[in-house]
C-alpha cells in the first residue's frame, strides 16, 4: 500500500474523510440558504401585499397609481430575493473556510482539520523545509479528527441558522466567516 502522502499528493484533493463531511456540510448550508430567502422573500410579499392594500383603500389609488405601486412592489422583492437567495447561493464557501468554522465551533480539535487540509493539497513537502513523516502524521492526525467533529455544528441548531455568512466586502466576492453572532446567522453583506 502506497503511503498516505502519495495517495493524497497525487489527488491534490481533500482525503475523502474531509471531502464527504465537507460535501454533507456545504449541501446542508445550501438547502439553509433556500429556505432562509424563500423565507424572508415570502414575509416580503406578505409584507408588501398588506402595505398595497391598506394604502390602495385609504387613498383610492387609480390604475396608473397601482401600476407604478406593482412596478415599485417588485422591485423591492426582487431586490430580497437577490440579496437573500441568489448571492448567497452564488458564492462557494471554500473548503478552508468551513474546516475554520467547524474548528472554531470545536475548540478540542485546535487547527487539526485545517492543517491536514492544508498539507493534504501540498505536495511538495521537502522543498518547503517539512518532512514527509510529519506531513504524514498531521495528515492522519487530521483525519482521525475529522472522523470524530461534529461537522453539522456549524448550523445552529437552537436558533435554526447557520454562521457562516457569503459576501464580499467591495474587493471581491468571497466567503467570510464570522467570529461572533449577528443578528441575523445568515445575513450577507456587501
Amino acid at each position: 500500500m502506497a503511503p498516505l502522502a502519495a495517495q493524497v499528493a497525487t489527488a491534490k484533493l481533500p482525503p475523502t474523510l474531509l471531502a464527504q463531511p465537507l460535501r454533507r456540510l456545504r449541501s446542508r448550508l445550501a438547502r439553509w440558504f433556500w429556505v432562509d430567502g424563500l423565507t424572508r422573500a415570502s414575509w416580503t410579499a406578505i409584507g408588501i401585499a398588506c402595505f398595497d392594500i391598506g394604502l390602495d383603500r385609504w387613498l383610492k389609488l387609480d390604475r396608473s397609481q397601482r401600476a407604478i405601486m406593482l412596478l415599485l412592489a417588485i422591485g423591492v422583492l426582487g431586490f430580497v430575493v437577490w440579496r437573500h437567495l441568489v448571492r448567497p447561493l452564488l458564492v462557494r464557501l471554500s473548503d478552508d473556510a468551513l474546516c475554520l468554522e467547524v474548528e472554531l465551533r470545536q475548540r478540542e480539535l485546535g487547527q487539526k482539520l485545517i492543517s491536514a487540509l492544508q498539507l493534504a493539497r501540498d505536495d511538495n513537502w521537502q522543498a518547503r523545509g517539512i518532512s514527509p513523516q510529519l506531513a504524514e502524521a498531521v495528515i492522519q492526525s487530521g483525519l482521525d479528527a475529522a472522523a470524530g467533529a461534529n461537522w453539522s455544528g456549524v448550523l445552529d441548531q437552537r436558533r435554526g441558522g447557520c454562521r457562516i455568512r457569503p459576501g464580499g466586502t467591495g474587493r471581491g466576492r468571497q466567503a467570510h466567516v464570522t467570529q461572533r453572532r449577528v443578528r441575523h446567522p445568515c445575513r450577507t453583506q456587501r
